[in-house]
């Protein structure tokens, strides 16, 4: 798969077992914008009606989104555009304090990684289990990188200025290294100062190579590290979690059926790195049991608390890496 795998550079390949977004309470239909916001209009081939769904904190069942792959001739073009527009990007707000009543305002901005088993409603949950308040919404399209979010493939940006966020969740493909890497950083770089703006913080999501791939974990981890230290922002470590886990028990499924996206078990883990990322707040003080779109994993307590202290050293690690 290398660096193609999942939206790693503007949609180029679709990876199967693709999970869009889902049913939800207060979700209304988007419609791709042809490349308004950034860019004004500006029209790409395979940019051609619904990609999906825009959605919010509870989502329920999940159901298949058209595909809306871009195509990769038009990456350079994408590129010189972005590199143009970075130009006239100003700065932003501090990153704001927690909302109202002590809550977090999360928008994740990703594809059927985030997609799948609803990661953004997991960390709702979690933080609901030990009273406290993350409210998530979420932009996800099949097969989407963050540049193709940035550019009018979803309304992606619009919701960023829209909302009061605290953090913007960006997550694409593996991304191990170069033009997946390389548009990674620009996108975020694109996208901050309406971060800013709005009063929050970006941080990037490390995704996981497919099972195939394992030897790129380091280079996913650099493109994490990178594009947080490219916009002041912060690196949630949810593939080096994966990683640390299978250190303490190789057997643990935290792929899905496809050796790409997550099964249950690998999103719970890499909620419990956003959860303890947003809030500070250490995983390992959460119950101990595995809850995800309502459903109590069978994993044992024990796999549970060894999930969490991986998750709360994980973060750790990383924060102190970046000299957060």
């Amino acid at each position: 798969m290398g660096n193609r795998a999942e939206g790693e550079v503007g949609g180029a390949t679709r990876a199967k077992g693709e999970v869009g977004a889902a049913n939800v309470r207060n979700v209304r239909n988007v419609r791709d914008k042809n490349g308004a916001g950034l860019m004004g209009r500006i029209s790409f081939p395979g940019d051609d009606g619904p990609r999906g769904r825009q959605v919010s904190c509870v989502l329920r069942q999940p159901v298949l989104v058209p595909d809306g792959n871009t195509a990769t001739p038009l990456m350079l073009a994408r590129c010189v555009i972005a590199l143009t527009l970075l130009t006239a990007c100003a700065g932003g707000n501090p990153p704001a304090a927690p909302g109202p009543g002590g809550g977090y305002r999360v928008l994740f901005i990703g594809n059927s990684l985030t997609a799948t088993n609803d990661l953004p409603g997991t960390v709702a949950r979690l933080a609901a289990s030990v009273n406290d308040t993350i409210f998530t919404e979420a932009v996800t399209r099949p097969n989407f990188a963050v540049i193709d979010h940035v550019y009018g493939g979803s309304d992606a940006v619009e919701v960023v200025r829209q909302g009061a966020w605290d953090v913007v969740v960006l997550q694409q493909g593996p991304t191990s290294q170069g033009i997946g890497r390389d548009t990674l950083i620009l996108a975020a770089k694109l996208l901050d100062p309406d971060v800013r703006a709005a009063g929050g913080r970006t941080a990037q999501l490390m995704a996981w190579p497919a099972a195939p791939d394992r030897a790129v974990f380091d280079g996913v981890l650099q493109s994490c590290l990178d594009t947080a230290r490219a916009v002041d922002g912060r690196c949630f470590p949810a593939g080096e979690a994966w990683r640390a886990a299978w250190v303490e028990d190789p057997a643990l499924p935290l792929y899905g059926p496809d050796g790409f996206h997550p099964s249950p078990l690998g999103t719970y883990l890499a909620a419990l790195v956003v959860y303890e990322g947003i809030t500070g707040h250490d995983a390992r003080r959460l119950p101990a049991q595995a809850v995800v779109q309502g459903q109590t994993l069978p994993v044992s307590g024990g796999t549970v608390i060894m999930l969490q202290r991986v998750a709360h050293e994980t973060v750790a690690r990383i924060n102190a890496e970046l000299g957060q």
